[in-house]
């Protein structure tokens, strides 16, 4: 799935399709709960800075529930991950997490974060994103494995969110720039045990 561009906020100035404008109230909600709390954030703010009528957004997410759960499925790209073939999915896993991407992509992933660290403390949103990560990454990841399917697919989502904090939101040095670099093989060594591609004692980075 493709991540969502942030595009400016301000007035709808031409007519637009539905699909359009769905994606530019997207856009606006990512950047509204990226930026202020889940309780904080309403849906009139979100109306105004698309520049619709707040029933239009009701029209087309039903709710900010509703809403808070498309943002994250949009820049999650859950299904990227899970397409990898089997056998591939720690080195895929290990590589995507350093990656480099262009400065839209990067702002996208950074707001992201953003909405899954606000979301963490707050009371109304941290079970819609605990229930959002289980369908949307944990369940269907579970169904590659045999043997301990939902630990092995939990704990690989702790993993990547943990590590994507570390890299991203607090910019630990050593995972940090061309440092990330040395983590790849390391990464993809836990990751190996984790989906059952490799084991402890496999060196990745050997000869």
């Amino acid at each position: 799935m493709a991540s969502p561009k942030i595009a400016p906020s301000g007035a709808v100035t031409t007519r637009r399709s539905a699909a359009e404008t769905r994606e530019l109230i997207l856009q606006a909600a990512l950047r509204r709960f990226a930026a202020q709390s889940y309780e904080e954030t309403s849906l009139r703010q979100i109306a105004a800075d698309v520049g619709v009528d707040v029933a239009l957004v009701h029209r087309s997410f039903g709710s900010k529930e509703q809403l808070f759960v498309a943002v994250n499925e949009a820049a999650s790209q859950a299904s990227d991950v899970l397409a990898v073939e089997q056998g591939a999915l720690a080195a895929s896993l290990a590589r995507r997490l350093v990656e480099r991407v262009d400065e839209e992509d990067e702002e996208v992933s950074l707001r992201s974060l953003s909405v899954l660290v606000r979301s963490l403390s707050s009371p109304q949103a941290r079970p819609l994103l605990r229930d959002f990560i289980r369908r949307g990454f944990i369940d269907p990841l579970a169904g590659r494995f045999e043997v301990d399917a939902t630990e092995r697919a939990t704990l690989l989502a702790a993993s990547l969110c943990g590590i994507a904090i570390f890299r991203h939101v607090l910019g630990v040095e050593v995972l940090s720039g061309e440092g990330a670099e040395n983590c790849v093989p390391l990464m993809e060594r836990a990751f190996a045990v984790l989906t059952g591609e490799g084991s402890p004692d496999q060196d990745s980075s050997a000869g």
